[in-house]
């Protein structure tokens, strides 16, 4: 990677919202007893007209500079709603799991904006899991937790993200906010895998908390054979993960047979240069198998955001390939001043994402 440098401009975000730039991709989720999809998890991705398909790491922090957190909230939840209503149109009963930042989930009118999404699209609220970065909920556990607990009295699931990183003990909630504990990243899981249900430290105790508590227990990043090995045996339950299935979008989902990708979907992602590119190697993976970012010249867009360095650049979950932990805190904190959802109960125009 030549250039540790990548920018965007207010103008590229304006006209990404305006032209409707921005996608879902859903990642599948698999009951380990069963071996069947039971959910998905929706990752968003901007599809820029000179930069190519961008993941959330290149332009999250663009966003969240914009004060543009909340608009990019709500397409998510919009996008990712409908496409669970053409799930259940389709008789697949699966479960829709939504990243969300902290001062999202406890703006005033967040749940107001929830409940009324729920009915627009006529979902069941046990089948719609919102995300949380366990780092937020033990720097700010009364407040987070209390909007949670909100939350689950529509019945709408929490998952607590991050898997023990930053030890949260789940015995000091009353009532329990959680139904389920994500572990994310290969690194984790083979941690997790050696430490085992009688080991010491946060993982082990984390996966036998859930257990005892009866919380889904998912196991992010099952990347290949040697991660998926034994992943009941201490006591997961689910697992997602480029050997299950990459990120797909809505009509890939609908269309897949539910055999495992076993390695065929590698994702190579490549940064998008500021200055013209050097002639890309060839793919390691047919091209049919490599969604990679669309190296293009272009000219300079003019005013230039924050920059954002080479390590800021990692994917959230289904990227990362150095077996390192580097989760994003969902959609970015809240930016200053008042935060408002009410643009999360706008119906947003429709688009045939099916």
């Amino acid at each position: 990677m030549s250039d540790k440098q990548f920018r965007l401009a207010e103008t590229d975000i304006d006209l990404g919202f305006e032209r409707g730039e921005f996608r879902l991709v859903f990642q599948p989720k698999i009951d380990l007893a069963t071996r069947r999809m039971t959910g998905a998890e929706a990752f968003i991705r901007w599809q820029h007209p000179r930069f190519g398909l961008l993941p959330p790491g290149l332009f999250l922090d663009f966003i969240e500079a914009a004060g543009r957190i909340p608009e990019l909230t709500s397409f998510v939840f919009h996008e990712s709603f409908r496409a669970a209503a053409s799930w259940r149109a389709r008789g697949r009963d699966w479960s829709i799991s939504i990243n969300v930042a902290p001062g999202i989930v406890t703006a005033p009118d967040f749940r107001e904006g929830l409940e009324s999404l729920l009915d627009d699209y006529g979902l069941d609220p046990r089948g719609v899991i919102i995300e949380i970065p366990e780092r937020a909920v033990a720097q700010e556990p009364d407040e987070l937790c209390q909007a949670l607990n909100d939350i689950r009295a529509l019945g709408v699931q929490v998952a607590l993200d991050g898997g023990g990183i930053v030890p949260v003990d789940l015995d000091g909630f009353k009532p329990m906010p959680f139904t389920a504990i994500k572990v994310g990243g290969p690194a984790s899981i083979r941690l997790a895998q050696r430490l085992g249900l009688k080991g010491r430290g946060a993982l082990a105790s984390r996966l036998r908390q859930a257990r005892r508590l009866g919380l889904e227990a998912v196991a992010v990043g099952a990347e290949d054979e040697v991660t998926m090995e034994g992943l009941a045996d201490v006591g997961f339950t689910s697992a997602q993960g480029i050997w299950i299935q990459k990120p797909l979008s809505n009509a890939e989902l609908l269309a897949w047979d539910g055999r495992w990708a076993r390695g065929a979907v590698a994702i190579d992602v490549q940064l998008p240069l500021a200055t013209p590119p050097t002639p890309a190697p060839r793919p390691r993976h047919p091209a049919s198998h490599q969604p990679t970012l669309q190296q293009k010249q272009f000219e300079d867009p003019g005013p230039r955001m924050p920059v954002l360095h080479e390590d800021d650049l990692l994917d959230v979950v289904e990227d990362d390939d150095d077996g390192q932990v580097a989760r994003r805190p969902g959609f970015g904190a809240a930016p200053d001043g008042n935060l408002t959802m009410k643009g999360l109960v706008v119906r947003r125009p429709a688009r045939n994402i099916a």
